[in-house]
């Protein structure tokens, strides 16, 4: 059955399977199973301050958390302080809006010379809340921000082999600044189209871009902001979907000039109420429907969780992403909205169809062929 979420038609309401925090495996190699100590919690947390905004003893951690985060802010918090500087840190109360608390912003605007640790549950909704948040932090000029929310034990502890890391994006990004098209199928029948000439390609890593604020963790993509009405055809969900999880069966998205559609569900599962959730976001305002991103996963090989912190960097994927993409500004985008929304797709096979014409095979059903 089409649902059509964007046409004046009535909003049906479909399955949507979504993996509770607490069920969720871990993801990746995680030393000693799935109890993580604070010793390891504390290296993994110093390696990412000293390797991503490069922390300097001159500067603060400004960790911002909940409850249910406590034990990754206190590796942070530990961490910050082995290098010599001052950890400060914010415990988000409970609420409704608890990432627009006056008390809250008021920390930010009085944390200078910081490092920003955005660690706190990822809560369903809170997209727009989110990236305010960001925003404000943005703000001061020296800030840099490790932004990370959803984040576990587990996740903090990955082994990531940043090396190989930057070896793939160094291979992928003249390759994406050469393209002027970008053809995306699946086994499940995706076909998409996209065009990406003249924009930038970014990545996370500081050996590639020096300059870098912000920093996701773990990191590991190589993306761009594409036409934004470029994007026509088909996709298949088949991975990781926001704070929203994995789709179950997937989602199928009609993007049309760059603009999503439909979307086609049979609507005979109890969780509907994610997706009615999803599609509130997806009309919060005139840009959030329209097309944002295309980035590639470098990391892992690792499953997919359930989660989007790890997932949308995950080897053998691709993410397209609906929403705000005018910032940061290198990325070239024009798209102003409240919300940003990735969609993962597994074993992608992505060709490149150069400016002389040629075509390219990036990726064969998730495996870097270059």
């Amino acid at each position: 059955m089409s649902i059509h979420i964007f046409r004046e038609k009535p909003i049906g309401l479909g399955p949507f399977y979504h993996k509770p925090p607490e069920e969720v495996p871990p993801t990746g190699r995680v030393r000693g199973g799935a109890k993580v100590g604070p010793a390891l919690l504390k290296e993994k947390a110093k390696e990412a301050l000293l390797r991503l905004p490069q922390l300097k003893p001159t500067e603060k951690v400004c960790v911002i958390y909940d409850s249910e985060t406590a034990a990754v802010a206190e590796a942070f918090m530990a961490a910050g302080r082995e290098i010599g500087s001052k950890a400060i840190f914010y415990k988000l109360t409970e609420g409704v809006a608890r990432l627009e608390d006056p008390a809250l912003l008021s920390f930010i605007d009085g944390s200078s010379s910081c490092v920003f640790i955005n660690a706190f549950t990822e809560k369903t909704g809170e997209s727009p809340q989110r990236m305010a948040l960001l925003g404000k932090e943005y703000s001061h000029p020296e800030a840099r921000m490790i932004h990370c929310p959803g984040i576990t034990p587990q996740t903090l502890s990955l082994d990531l082999d940043y090396d190989a890391m930057v070896a793939r994006a160094r291979k992928i990004m003249p390759l994406l600044a050469e393209a002027e098209e970008v053809e995306i199928s699946t086994a499940s029948r995706t076909s998409f189209r996209l065009k990406i000439s003249g924009r930038p390609v970014v990545t996370e890593f500081r050996e590639i871009h020096p300059d870098r604020r912000r920093f996701d963790l773990p990191l590991g993509e190589v993306f761009c902001a594409p036409i934004e009405e470029s994007g026509n055809g088909v996709l298949v969900v088949d991975g990781t979907i926001g704070e929203f999880g994995i789709p179950s069966p997937p989602l199928r998205i009609t993007v049309v000039n760059g603009h999503i559609d439909f979307a086609q569900l049979e609507k005979d599962n109890p969780s509907y109420p994610r997706l009615a959730e999803l599609i509130t976001q997806l009309k919060i305002d005139r840009c959030a429907s329209i097309l944002a991103e295309f980035g590639i996963g470098l990391l892992g090989p690792h499953p997919l969780s359930g989660h989007i912190v790890v997932d949308e960097k995950c080897l053998e994927t691709i993410h397209i992403a609906f929403g705000k993409n005018y910032q940061p500004a290198q990325l070239g985008g024009k798209n102003v909205s409240e919300v940003h929304r990735d969609f993962v797709i597994a074993k992608p096979t992505v060709v490149l169809v150069m400016k002389d014409g040629s075509r390219l095979v990036l990726l064969k059903d998730g495996k870097l062929q270059v």
